[in-house]
């Protein structure tokens, strides 16, 4: 693992117990339970499995302080008087009145989705709530040429398409501009950038640095934005590989509001990603409840229902989702994957093919044109007799070949190449290549659970070592 577990996480930025926790701070363990129970000292609950009950990043924890030091200066305090846990309990609550509060969340998303159309139809299912009750509204105005661009940037970014968030993030940043305390804005700055990732052709080494950076001021602004805490999981998970603490975060966002269907879709997304998709499937089908016409929902629900074995289910939606919504991206992603899995090595291809002209990707293309290539002479010719293995071995070195290409002249990932190599259970050079991705960071290592690629070499001793390098729990865990 990544994060030593000696307690001694000044070295690593981890601290796990709650005796590591009260050391940094000075202090012994009964405080600083208090001041996770009374104050919000950021603080994650471990796995038992793990034999870890709590865990805080340093990070955390400094801003944490910093922000309550802060806020007894501004009454008046002395900064010591802000560090004991009668101050820390009292200005929990006083803090939330002097930042973006819960109530004004509320308005403010809910003219976002009647803007984007993210509300289903008044649709709404009681779950359990917190047991704190919403902050007083806070008396700051945001400007109304702020609100007007972060409505606008909300209702493009949810578009997920590269045009629309190219444009959100001009928009927030806009928002920011006129109004830089505004917590909304930075929380959905930073949900642009995790999404540009995916829409738009930025890389994770550009676009992650730039979501945490916009989700960390959200939080700072306001810690009980759950929108803020969700795009902030996102990144602990996808570009930190911090796997437990990510959904833990996001678990935390959905406590906050529990009927946000976009931190549902993304909880469930990680979930898929972290091997559980019996665990994904009742989330996704939570968001699909409070979110109903969301692509992106369906699709998260779609690849829940394959990698929980329903894959007639899965090819039934995603079937109806491109008859609806042709113009969804990821849709054809998720049948790719399925096609992958079945043997479909033409429809793969073509579906390959095609997200690269979405998303403005032109070496899937190449690679894509260059694997049908291979496939075509290989079944026409006479290795033909020896079945769909050799068929599959041609389209792989092809595509290999391809991409290598465009990895010498870094427009491609290791990734990319060892997921060819795994198609055809080349476990050596496979690990060697994913070896590679983990060395240079590579965001979407992530999916090497997910990615149907590299199920020939799940069971390679080296490769289970590889996913608990990243974070992951062993598997079976």
């Amino acid at each position: 693992m990544r994060a030593g577990g000696n307690g001694d996480g000044r070295r690593s930025g981890l601290l796990t117990g709650w005796q590591a926790i009260a050391t940094h701070f000075g202090r012994n363990q009964s405080t600083v339970r208090r001041w996770a129970a009374t104050a919000d000292l950021p603080v994650h609950r471990g796995s038992s499995d793990k034999g870890v009950a709590v865990y805080a990043y340093v990070d955390e924890l400094d801003a944490w302080l910093t922000r309550r030091s802060t806020e007894a200066a501004g009454r008046g305090a002395s900064a010591p008087e802000a560090t004991t846990p009668e101050a820390l309990s009292k200005s929990a609550s006083e803090a939330a009145v002097k930042i973006t509060t819960a109530r004004r969340r509320v308005l403010a998303w809910t003219a976002a989705a009647a803007t984007v159309g993210l509300l289903a139809g008044g649709t709404a299912i009681r779950v359990l709530q917190e047991s704190a009750a919403l902050p007083p509204p806070t008396t700051a105005e945001i400007p109304v040429e702020a609100r007007e661009f972060f409505l606008r940037g909300t209702y493009l970014w949810n578009r997920r398409t590269p045009e629309g968030i190219a444009g959100a993030i001009e928009a927030l940043n806009r928002a920011i501009e006129i109004h830089p305390e505004y917590a909304e804005a930075h929380a959905g700055l930073a949900m642009s950038y995790n999404l540009a990732r995916q829409y738009s052709g930025m890389s994770g080494w550009e676009a992650y640095p730039r979501a945490e950076a916009a989700a960390r001021r959200a939080v700072e602004l306001d810690p009980g934005l759950a929108q803020a805490q969700a795009a902030l999981a996102f990144v602990e998970f996808h570009w930190h590989w911090r796997v437990e603490a990510g959904l833990t975060r996001f678990r935390q966002a959905i406590q906050l509001d529990p009927n946000a269907a976009s931190t549902h879709m993304w909880y469930a997304s990680a979930l898929l990603l972290a091997g559980q998709p019996q665990a994904a499937l009742p989330v996704a089908e939570r968001a699909q409840i409070l979110d109903p016409d969301n692509s992106a929902v369906l699709n998260i629900k779609a690849q829940a229902l394959f990698f929980g074995d329903d894959v007639e289910g899965a090819l039934d939606l995603i079937a109806e989702m491109i008859a609806q919504d042709p113009g969804f991206i990821w849709s054809y992603y998720t049948r790719a994957l399925i096609r992958l899995s079945q043997g479909d090595l033409a429809g793969y291809l073509a579906d390959y093919a095609r997200l690269g002209d979405m998303i403005g990707v032109p070496r899937y293309r190449a690679a894509a044109e260059a694997g049908m290539a291979a496939l075509a002479e290989a079944e026409s010719g006479a290795e033909s007799d020896a079945g769909p293995e050799a068929g599959l071995e041609a389209m792989a070195l092809a595509l290999f070949d391809a991409e290598k290409e465009f990895y010498d002249r870094g427009e491609a990932l290791a990734w990319d190449l060892a997921r060819h190599h795994a198609l055809v259970s080349d476990a050596d050079e496979a690990l060697r290549w994913l070896r590679i991705s983990l060395n240079r960071r590579e965001e979407r290592l992530i999916g090497i659970r997910f990615d149907p690629a590299f199920r020939p070499i799940h069971d390679h001793p080296d490769f289970s070592a590889l996913l608990e390098d990243m974070g992951f729990l062993p598997q079976g865990r």
